[in-house]
């Protein structure tokens, strides 16, 4: 259970969102069942990124499992959830992302996180919800944070349609009237436009925790602004467990050392340009490109392995990009691909 009351939760994120939040997807493996191979759940392989992610220096880790069934949460999700909490002892903050296809699935998603002992969730709106006004839309979060007692993180973005509603696709007055609620404690916003990012910022500031994924924007969030946490994305990519520069970056901002901080942004530079020239435009058409996340974090210390459907292409073209804007940032990546495609603790 958490450690705070709901009437706490944003006393509590104000002291303990500091720093970066990355993504932990479950890692997989194929076995045989029956008259077939099938993918499992492959429990080395998450306890081996759960620890990952803690050499990486990141304050927390969103651990993002989408679209399950609810006929399936007592088998796919509970159990990735247990093996995470049982790993992380408490070294890392935990925050579910709540991103299911229907409200009741919603609720029972929240549900099991906080069983389950996480410190947090994250929620985005279902992709099938198409409400009729931003009323409609604000109700909806409502009540998933109404039927938790767990710190909420709000997920403002362009990716669910209420373009109609505002012409920055998520009205900065419906992020004002969120922030409201008692225990949604922070926001990642994800509408890629500044204007809206820092609009938002001086309405609701005050009231809870908000960043920017951009890397490129973080300067001037933390600078000037006050943002004191980054996430998540597969920041990893950008860093290893062993010269976690990303995380130094944003410390030294933090500490307002800016000369230092803005050293390592232009060393890691090459990294950072492929990370936004491959996964911005994905992001931006409302998709997550999974398989490419789990690549590019794979050749930077994560597990890898397989990815269900439905998810992009990963091409060689691709690959070649990623592993060279390592290289020139100073980083070698993992080696040999095949291993990715099975996992770093199934192919050892």
């Amino acid at each position: 259970m958490a450690i705070y009351k709901k009437a706490e939760a944003k006393e509590w994120a104000r002291e303990k969102f500091r720093g970066i939040e990355n993504v932990l997807m479950p890692s997989l493996r194929e076995a045989n069942l029956g008259q077939g191979r099938m993918l499992f759940l492959d429990e080395a392989g998450v306890r081996h990124d759960v620890n990952t992610c803690v050499q990486h220096g990141f304050f927390s880790t969103t651990v993002g499992i989408e679209g399950v069934p609810i006929m399936l949460h007592e088998t796919v999700i509970r159990p990735f959830y247990q093996v995470v909490k049982d790993e992380a002892k408490d070294r890392i903050l935990l925050d579910a992302y709540i991103c299911n296809n229907t409200m009741d699935e919603q609720l029972n998603n929240v549900k099991i996180a906080e069983e389950e002992g996480f410190d947090c969730v994250m929620v985005a709106f279902s992709p099938s919800f198409c409400p009729r006004t931003e009323r409609e839309a604000y109700e909806y979060f409502e009540r998933i944070c109404d039927s938790t007692d767990l710190a909420v993180v709000a997920y403002p973005s362009h990716k669910y349609n209420f373009e109609r509603f505002h012409p920055s696709r998520f009205s900065p007055a419906l992020v004002d009237q969120i922030a409201e609620i008692e225990n949604v404690v922070a926001m990642k916003l994800g509408v890629s436009d500044i204007s809206h990012n820092l609009e938002c910022i001086r309405l609701s500031g005050r009231k809870v925790m908000l960043n920017t994924p951009v890397v490129s924007w973080w300067p001037l969030f933390v600078l000037e602004l006050g943002v004191q946490w980054a996430g998540s994305a597969p920041y990893d990519y950008m860093q290893t467990p062993d010269n976690p520069r990303l995380v130094e970056h944003f410390n030294l901002l933090l500490d307002g050392k800016m000369k230092e901080a803005m050293e390592l942004y232009w060393a890691m530079s090459p990294a950072r340009d492929t990370f936004e020239a491959f996964i911005m435009p994905m992001v931006e058409t409302g998709n997550y490109n999974i398989m490419h996340w789990k690549y590019m974090t794979w050749l930077t210390g994560m597990n890898g392995g397989p990815v269900p459907l439905s998810t992009a292409r990963l091409y060689e073209h691709e690959k070649a990009r990623y592993r060279d804007g390592l290289i020139r940032s100073g980083i070698s990546p993992r080696e040999p691909d095949e291993e990715f495609y099975v996992g770093r603790v199934n192919y050892r």
